[in-house]
This record gives C-alpha cells, structure tokens and sequence, in this order.
C-alpha cells in the first residue's frame, strides 16, 4: 500500500523520566474495494495491536475520516495516551465522535481565489443542491491534495464545482491532517450556508451531502452534528 501521509505523536513513559518518545502514525492511500465501498488503512509504529486496521466508507472522504476516528479510538487503548499529545494537543489532533450535539460555531469564510488548474486531486463527492424549483441538483466537490507552503504551514484548496476552473478555498494546518480536516470543515460550513432552511437533500439517490464532515472547535475536530 502506498503511503499517504504520516504524523509522529509524541508521550513520556508513565512513573519516570522526561524525555519525550515517538509513535508514528501512518494513513494508507485509500482505494475502492467495490462500488460505494472505500477503505482507508492505519497503522503505528512501534506497533499498537490490531496492526493494519481497516476503516471503511461510502466514499473516500468517508473512509479516511474513519480511518482518522479509529486511529485516535486505538491510540487511547494504549497507556501512552496519557501523556501522548500532538504538538501540545491531549487529542493528537485527531477527530472525535461527539457524545451530545454541538453549538454551531461558523467559521469566517474566507473570499475564493483563483484556480490555478495545476492541483491534484485528493477526492470528489457528488452533493445536493436544490435548484430554482427546489428539487436537488448536482454540486460537485473537489478536494485537492494538501501541500506544505514554504513558510512551512500545509494548505488543502477545495472548490464547489469542476477540478479545473472553479475558485477556491484553502483549509490550513501544521501538516496534512490538519490541513485536510480543516479544508473539510470550512467546506461543510461553506455548503451549509448554500442551502435554504429546512431543506435537506432526498434519502434515496445519488447525491449526498456535507453532515459527515468535521466540525472545528478551536483547533480539536468533532464529527458529530450541531445544535440547530
């Protein structure tokens, strides 16, 4: 499998000593295993049992949301995780399920930019939107690939339409994780505020729709739903 990106997590041994240790986390590529049916595997090193474990999702945001979740589930088995942090953060950075539902907090959107149809693609997702009649109409999602700046900070440009010519956005972060999650709560934030109150997309069909993407709140992901 082909890696995607990794993030090193850091803890100090229960009882003794100061110096800080590492365990590596790594997120695999994610691929389609069958229609509707995308994986995203994870793995530590030193190695947290099960090794290799597999999330699963309708799509590959789905699955790597997923994969994000269960990786912070895994790392909490373990003693390490209570003194384990990510760049200061007790949660690693990582999303959680919420117990209860969530204040809305929406974020400052920033204005779009131009596209410079030179980014790769990281994934797509089909969404409803309705049209002047109120019945859903297809709006695409693209979400590129996060890169790291020069100035060492990671952005992930999304845009709502065609890969190629749409403006964008960025969500940013320390490194690919956090940039990618913050892309995708910015773009859930973003469509949220497209559609008319008291619509939602029909159950039945192809479009989807932006409820299981992260919420931020401060700089900690939740992927539970907000407090009308």
């Amino acid at each position: 499998m082909d890696i995607l990106t990794t993030r090193t997590l850091r803890y100090t041994d229960e009882g003794g000593g100061e110096e800080e240790k590492e365990v590596v986390l790594t997120i695999f590529q994610p691929f389609e295993q069958d229609p509707w049916d995308w994986v995203c595997v994870f793995d530590f090193e030193p190695p947290i049992k099960p090794r290799n474990v597999r999330a699963r999702g309708f799509d590959l945001i789905r699955a790597f949301l997923h994969c994000l979740t269960y990786a912070r589930l895994t790392f909490e088995t373990t003693s390490w995780s209570k003194t384990g942090h990510w760049q200061g953060s007790r949660d690693c950075g990582l999303p959680a399920k919420a117990e209860g539902p969530l204040p809305l907090q929406p974020p400052e959107i920033p204005p779009p930019e131009s596209n410079p149809g030179s980014l790769e693609v990281f994934a797509t997702r089909k969404l409803a939107r309705p049209d002047e009649t109120g019945a859903a109409a297809e709006l695409l999602l693209t979400v590129y690939e996060p890169y790291p700046t020069e100035s060492g900070t990671w952005k992930c440009p999304f845009a709502f339409g065609p890969a190629e010519t749409t403006p964008i956005r960025h969500g940013m972060g320390a490194d690919f994780i956090e940039a990618a999650l913050d892309g995708l709560a910015l773009a859930r934030a973003i469509y949220a505020s497209m559609l008319p109150e008291g619509w939602a997309p029909p159950e039945s069909g192809d479009l989807l729709d932006c409820d299981d993407l992260p919420i931020k709140i401060g700089r900690s992901f939740s992927m539970g739903r907000p407090t009308p």
